[in-house]
């Protein structure tokens, strides 16, 4: 039996089917992309200090993990360290 394609999607009947659907054969449609933004930055040093927290927070956790696996990993492990 050859099941048509038809029959796994949904006809949109009401009016916010019919644009959401509109709007998703849009964006798939839609190869130039939309025009790049410019977001806000702050200045300089306060950037750097933020992208300085962020990396000592992923220091930490990273730490923390290793510190976990290690006191988690069964004595009897065949795994390396």
């Amino acid at each position: 039996m050859k099941a048509s394609i038809m029959m796994f999607f949904k006809k949109p009947t009401t009016p916010a089917e019919r644009s959401a659907f509109l709007s998703g054969v849009g964006s798939v449609l839609d190869i130039a992309g939309k025009p790049f933004r410019s977001l806000p930055f702050g200045d300089l040093e306060t950037d750097a200090k933020a992208l300085r927290s962020d990396w000592e927070s992923v220091g930490r956790d990273l730490s923390k993990a290793s510190r976990d696996f290690e006191r988690n990993m069964p004595s009897n492990s065949n795994a390396k360290r």
